[in-house]
This record gives structure tokens, sequence and C-alpha cells, in this order.
């Protein structure tokens, strides 16, 4: 009888150690879920900020595009004729764009830094069109922000996986020491079956993070 005390007071000894680690793997995936939550917000953020420097970049392109399309519309053709039954002669101007005089002052525009945007803009060889440093810069930004949310989803991934593994292994353990303490017939199966909700509670909730997991992953860059 002495050696079957013993034996329940081992096992309920490794319970109460069970649930300290069960206790410490909620804290953990609650740490996991905050997280989780961070990287979406922070995920959200950076694809806005993207579009939004998308749309100022395509914004300060067109404004370019304006201002030397406007630049070479004030040039003017002069029209002469004379009057029918007299010498007189007249004159008369008339505003216009000739595509062909844009060409020409193009061909003659100095080779100078202030206007290099104007000369890729207007030269029909070159597609290339000169994009404002800072947005570039930007651009450059938001892509190490994405590697590095992608480096700290994957790193979430490995440690709800390893959560994962030692909860599964909780659950086997106080399943065979549900099965020793009702052959002894000792201890408190109460305890141990509100234990095994806990850990079985935890399963599913560890399910709904790894779908959070798979839909932040699938989430556009």
């Amino acid at each position: 009888m002495s050696r079957e005390n013993t034996e329940v007071h081992v096992l309920q000894q490794r319970l109460i150690e069970e649930s300290a680690k069960l206790e410490q793997n909620e804290k953990d995936i609650s740490s996991l879920s905050l997280q989780l939550k961070t990287l979406q917000q922070e995920n959200s953020r950076l694809l806005q900020t993207i579009e939004e420097v998308k749309l100022k970049q395509a914004e300060s392109i067109s404004q370019q595009v304006i201002q030397i399309t406007s630049s070479y519309t004030n040039q003017t053709k002069s029209v002469s004729w004379k009057e029918e039954g007299s010498g007189v002669s007249k004159t008369t101007q008339t505003a216009y764009t000739s595509p062909i005089a844009q060409a020409g002052t193009l061909k003659k525009v100095p080779k100078r830094r202030d206007v290099a945007v104007e000369a890729q803009l207007l030269n029909p060889e070159g597609s290339a069109v000169a994009v404002d440093e800072t947005v570039l810069l930007q651009s450059k930004e938001m892509k190490k922000k994405l590697k590095k949310m992608d480096a700290l989803l994957n790193e979430v991934t490995e440690k709800l996986k390893t959560c994962e593994k030692e909860r599964q292994r909780l659950v086997d353990t106080n399943k065979l020491l549900v099965e020793q303490i009702e052959c002894n017939e000792f201890g408190s199966l109460g305890a141990v079956n509100v234990l095994i909700d806990k850990l079985q509670s935890k399963d599913r909730e560890i399910i709904q993070l790894r779908s959070q997991l798979i839909s932040l992953a699938e989430l556009p860059r």
C-alpha cells in the first residue's frame, strides 16, 4: 500500500510539472498571437505605402510631361498677304504647337543636368523615364521591410510548430498518467481531465494560428 501511495505521489508531482509547462506554453501562444497581429498590421501598412508611392511616382511623371509639353506651345507662325487692288502687305501671327519644331528644339537642347529629364521624356527612341531619387529609395526601403517581414513570418511558423509538438507530447503523457491512476484507483481524475481539456483547447488554438499564418503568407506583396 505504501508503494502505491508513493507511485501516486510521483504521478501527482509529474502532473504539477506538466501543468507548469502548459502554463508556459499558453504564455508563448499568447505572445505569438500578438506577433501575428502586429505582422498583419505591418503588412497592410507596407502594401498601402507601396500603392501611395506608385501613385506619387505616376503623378510626378505626369506633371513633368505636362510642363514639358506646355513649354513648346508659345511658338508663333507668321502669314503675309497683299490686299487685292493695293500694294499694301499685311502680316498676322498665330500661336501653334509644331511637333517638328519640338523635335528640332529638342536636338538643340544642351546636355545639362537640369534638362536631362526633359530630354529623356521627349526622346522617341529612349523609353526610359527619369524617376525621382526619393521615390526609388522609398521603393527599395519597402522591399527591405517586406523581406524582413517574411523572415519574421518564417520564424513565427517554426515556433508554432515546436509549440504544437510540445503540447502534443503533453497530451500523450497525461493520457498515460490517467490510465496509470485509473489502474491504481488513486489520485484526482477530475483534475487530470481538466488538464487534458485545456491541452485539447490549445490544440484547436494552434490550428487557428497556423491558418492565420497561411493567410498572411498568401497576401499580395
